[in-house]
């Protein structure tokens, strides 16, 4: 029992530690204009502390990584306005409404805007990064500061910030469609019921 609530608990940090990738800003949730999957990582103090793989397509995002050694799979699904945290190990899934108004997930998710609405934006050019057109911007956000982004004119989605605690990257972008099993929880796994506080 001790290892089935470890995988549990692991699960659930696993939505905190999507949510906090980086800065925790207002995203307004929509799916993906092109589909692809990307590396991801995030920075801090040169180290990288988290990272893994991504998928985005018009249905969701599907987030696979590794965080203080332990593997996530983050699944939210925004036609169904739910996410799952996938359990492996025990052939679970935890399911969380979602408002894609209220969740703030910084830049996973964020698209077809380089800077969240309550942001002061100010586009300071253009830049290639890893072969791809973005546009640089600062967003001022009123009480978390100055984050700098280069946003993908085609994805029309940040791959690249950086503020004074971190950075978070996109790397390996490939474009094109994504299966659909990526976006729900896999076959036979059941559905763990958390106990609400």
């Amino acid at each position: 029992m001790k290892k089935f609530q470890k995988a549990a608990i692991a699960a659930i940090m696993a939505c905190g530690v999507v949510i906090v990738l980086s800065i925790p800003l207002n995203a307004r949730l929509k799916g993906a204009p092109v589909p692809f999957s990307a590396d991801w990582a995030h920075y801090e103090d040169g180290q990288r502390l988290e990272g893994g793989k991504l998928h985005a397509s018009s249905e969701g995002i599907r987030l696979e990584g590794s965080a203080g050694g332990e593997s996530f799979v983050m699944i939210f699904n925004f036609n169904r306005g739910v996410a799952w945290s996938v359990i492996d190990a025990e052939r679970m899934y935890i399911e969380t409404a979602v408002d894609g108004d209220e969740l703030g997930m910084g830049e996973i998710g964020q698209f077809g805007m380089p800077c969240p609405p309550e942001a002061v934006a100010n586009r300071i050019g253009s830049e290639d990064v890893n072969g791809r057109n973005t546009e640089k911007w600062t967003c001022d956000v009123p009480g978390e500061g100055i984050e700098t982004v280069w946003y993908d004119t085609r994805l029309q989605m940040p791959i690249r910030s950086e503020d004074e605690d971190g950075r978070f990257a996109l790397t390996n972008i490939k474009e094109g469609s994504q299966p659909a099993s990526l976006f729900i929880p896999p076959p036979g796994y059941t559905k763990l019921e958390v106990p609400s506080f």
